[in-house]
């Protein structure tokens, strides 16, 4: 249900909270702070978090497809009916979200970058790595399949 809780409510308020935070950087220093309140709690209700947890589980049943593909080629051949799962269809959803949070995310983490904790950087990187890794999955799967299907002539020859 990942692509249902998609919204451009955290996007639209994370670039009011970069202009905001680009102006007060620069020293204007006025402020509404139930506007504030209430930006921060539509980034709060939003699906960063969400796609990250998904990014992962693709990640995740991916590589354990890619291990029953590993296993299927020691036994021989793999030439069948193309199959094409139901969940392949969340692929483009999961990229096109994170094309579009990231940047977002990003551009508003860059303005604050001098007064970011050394633990928030910390975590900026493992967070940053996680979604790097879980954003290679999909072409290491289908790397993992073309040579499954070698065999077989590729994805062409498929009976």
């Amino acid at each position: 249900d990942y692509p249902a809780q998609t919204s451009s409510t955290v996007l639209s308020a994370l670039a009011a909270i970069t202009q905001h935070s680009q102006r007060w950087l620069s020293g204007d220093y006025t402020a509404n702070n139930l506007e504030f309140e209430i930006l921060l709690s539509e980034i709060a209700k939003g699906d960063g978090g969400a796609l990250l947890q998904a990014l992962t589980k693709q990640e995740s049943h991916l590589a354990d497809a890619n291990t029953l593909l590993t296993k299927k080629i020691s036994s021989g051949p793999l030439c069948t009916k193309q199959f094409r799962d139901s969940a392949a269809d969340i692929l483009p959803d999961l990229g096109r979200r994170y094309h579009e949070l990231l940047p977002a995310v990003s551009k508003l983490e860059e303005s604050l970058s001098a007064g970011i904790s050394e633990k928030y950087e910390y975590w900026r990187r493992e967070r940053n790595n996680t979604f790097t890794v879980a954003m290679k999955a999909p072409k290491n799967h289908v790397d993992r399949l073309k040579e499954t299907l070698e065999s077989c002539g590729g994805f062409g020859n498929l009976t």
